[in-house]
């Protein structure tokens, strides 16, 4: 089972807000009804035994910087998931198809399995400014091999106890 999202990151975290318009302040019956449906989710999440995130910087990819939350990792076995975020000093563009998509942070859930040294991403999540800025990206289709030398083969000797080049 894949551990939820850091509770407190997202649109909550990184909420912009406005002061509300005339048409803000005037509730409809279906607002209403959406806001009383979400608030007993929201205060479930706040009672949660999960502890709050703490992302802390484990390096980087060329000028990403790479945050791991150590309160997400979870092992199972020879399997090790943990919540990774990459924050891109400038915005870069990702294209799928047609789809055009400009973010300066990803939010992802990786695996990594310690015996078949492998790395996979159960799911990512595009922000631009804070704000999401494309649907969750599905699984992976396949794991690729750790290849060694390379930062997720570091990360992944860090989760799976194994020791790396060096003596570290």
């Amino acid at each position: 089972m894949a551990p939820a999202s850091p509770r407190g990151y997202g649109s909550e975290m990184r909420s912009v807000r406005f002061p509300p318009t005339r048409r803000a302040l005037g509730l409809t019956a279906g607002a209403l009804a959406l806001s009383l449906a979400v608030a007993p989710r929201r205060a479930r999440a706040q009672d949660s035994t999960r502890p709050k995130p703490v992302w802390v910087g484990v390096g980087a990819i060329g000028r990403t910087a790479m945050f791991m939350d150590t309160t997400s990792i979870e092992r199972d076995g020879a399997i090790r998931r943990v919540w990774m975020e990459s924050v891109d000093p400038e915005p870069t563009t990702f294209v799928v198809g047609r789809d055009t998509t400009r973010f300066d942070t990803v939010v992802a859930l990786h695996v990594f399995d310690c015996r078949a040294a492998t790395h996979t991403v159960a799911t990512a999540r595009y922000y631009l400014a804070g704000s999401s800025v494309a649907p969750p990206r599905p699984a992976d289709t396949s794991p690729d091999k750790l290849r060694p030398g390379t930062f997720m083969a570091a990360v992944a000797a860090d989760l799976c106890g194994a020791p790396r080049p060096g003596g570290r």
